[in-house]
């Protein structure tokens, strides 16, 4: 866009020069430079506005999508930590259950133990109550 305007500004004044040899030029052949250095200039605004709209629209998807994954970033954690602190609980739950099915089978063959003894004394035979 700026080549094209310089060599749109050297068309300009009494004496117009070539943009590409810097030698005079005829006045007809100045206003077809001028015509195709305005159009080209044209062009390039028209090219640049629509890269600055289309960057300009990049830029705030960009952002909103940036945006998107700080929220979804936090979201995951606070589930992830809500999770952590359930399998904890839940672990702990079944240390808890393991630890008194433990006490209930040592108290199972103790009372069978007890009442084994018992039977012994009392018919002389030993009796499983399983």
């Amino acid at each position: 866009m700026e080549d094209s305007r310089k060599k749109f500004d050297m068309l300009e004044g009494k004496t117009a020069i070539c943009p590409l040899c810097e030698t005079s030029i005829r006045p007809s052949v100045r206003k077809s430079l001028q015509d195709n250095y305005r159009s080209d200039g044209h062009q390039s605004r028209e090219i640049f506005n629509k890269n600055k709209q289309e960057k300009e629209r990049v830029d705030i998807l960009q952002k909103s999508l940036s945006e998107n994954v700080k929220k979804e970033e936090a979201e995951y954690s606070h589930k992830k930590k809500l999770l952590e602190q359930n399998l904890t609980s839940l672990e702990s739950d079944a240390f808890i259950i393991q630890a008194r099915n433990i006490g209930k089978s040592a108290f199972i063959i103790e009372l069978q133990s007890r009442r084994t003894r018992k039977y012994k004394v009392d018919t002389k035979k030993t009796v499983t109550l399983f």
